[in-house]
């Protein structure tokens, strides 16, 4: 999977001069799987292939979670260690609920500085041909790039 998705990632990376990943689904956790770095940001990012990311609180997480049914969304809050990360971290699970009900109609996800101060990042979830989440893709970047002024050129 990664060798057939490797080619649109780098193409994304170079499109939008940031960092994009991918991830899939690892109990409460996603997994970066792959990483590809924009050649000309000057920004590295601390994530790593085989680093894991909580869930409630990242893009990627909403993204996968919001593929899920509302039960399975409350059953892995409920068993994940819901803790105020930074400022944004949304640790109400009401909240959490209107969050994952935005992702489901706008058909991406974003982490608003929730899981890091400074970090921005929007997921989309990739999937099969039969329909069910694999992987959501995701770019992250800090907060002085293209998200801090509009969605206007995004290529998703």
């Amino acid at each position: 999977m990664i060798d057939l998705i490797r080619p649109y990632i780098k193409e994304l990376a170079e499109q939008t001069n940031e960092t994009v990943h991918l991830v899939q689904l690892d109990g409460l956790n996603a997994v970066y799987i792959d990483k590809v770095e924009a050649s000309h940001n000057s920004v590295r990012l601390i994530s790593m292939v085989g680093k894991s990311i909580p869930l409630y609180c990242s893009g990627v997480g909403k993204a996968l979670l919001a593929d899920m049914k509302d039960e399975k969304v409350k059953e892995i809050w409920d068993h994940s260690e819901i803790r105020k990360l930074t400022d944004y971290t949304v640790v109400d699970f009401v909240k959490f609920q209107n969050l994952i009900a935005d992702v489901r109609k706008n058909s991406y996800a974003m982490d608003n500085e929730e899981n890091e101060l400074g970090v921005r990042c929007i997921a989309v979830s990739l999937k099969s041909s039969t329909e069910n989440p694999r992987m959501p893709s995701a770019y992250l970047h800090r907060k002085t790039g293209w998200m801090t002024h509009g969605w206007n050129s995004l290529p998703i």
